[in-house]
């Protein structure tokens, strides 16, 4: 196989993936409505990478009054407030389980997309490098031409 062929497959590739994982993020941002949600829990998670440990939460908010209330949660940092308080959750009115907290989107599948974008710009690349390549490799000398053709040319 190409070389080509196999950046555009892995450029594409992880094209569609970031777009699947962006696509939560963009609906929030675009269609979300931002309300408060009481906290409900706090407890410290162990399972983390590298040993690490991170604080998690759990929060309630009602979209709407004549709808029920609507649970979830968020890893936040170490310095965090006492269950009982209020945080700004956006949700999606169409779907209230799709909520994060404001400001809780993140950059990985954007640069997913990016690094995607990029490979297959290589891929792009290595098309006209080869194009150019066979051209050359495939030409006729001007002398080897018919003498009608060079008269033409000349």
């Amino acid at each position: 196989m190409p070389t080509f062929l196999k950046a555009f497959g892995i450029g594409g590739l992880m094209v569609v993936l970031g777009i699947f994982w962006v696509q939560r993020d963009m609906r929030l941002r675009i269609w979300g409505q931002e309300t408060d949600a009481l906290l409900t829990g706090d407890w410290e998670s162990t399972g983390a990478r590298r040993g690490g440990k991170h604080r998690k939460i759990s929060y309630t908010f009602t979209p709407d009054p004549s709808q029920p209330r609507v649970q979830g949660g968020a890893t936040v940092p170490d310095e965090w407030v006492p269950p009982g308080t209020t945080v700004k959750v956006e949700y999606l009115p169409s779907d209230p389980k799709v909520n994060r907290m404001v400001g809780q989107g993140g950059v990985t599948g954007y640069l997913l997309i990016l690094a995607g974008l990029g490979i297959s710009g290589v891929g792009v690349y290595l098309v006209m490098n080869e194009s150019v390549k066979d051209s050359h490799a495939t030409a006729t000398p001007i002398d080897a031409r018919p003498k009608i053709v060079r008269k033409l040319l000349d």
